[in-house]
């Protein structure tokens, strides 16, 4: 398993708040604008549930990603 440090942490820490940002906007977006001529893609519920689910584990990894490695670590 690849293990981050340092910058490289930080780094995957902001791309998965970044990326958990943006499914949380397209969650609301396909909400907000179902059945009317700007829903292009045609999404139903399923889609929009898994929108959510992406953006809430992107968050949560995004936001609290290593701290369970580092208090390992530094119990050690």
């Amino acid at each position: 398993m690849a293990r981050s440090s340092g910058a490289g942490g930080s780094l995957n820490k902001a791309v998965g708040v970044v990326f958990g940002a943006v499914y949380l906007l397209v969650g609301l977006f396909g909400l907000a604008y179902v059945d009317t001529a700007v829903d292009v893609l045609a999404l139903n519920l399923f889609d929009h549930v898994l929108h959510f689910l992406s953006a809430v584990l992107l968050l949560v990894v995004g936001i609290i990603g290593d701290g369970a490695r580092r208090r390992r670590t530094a119990a050690v």
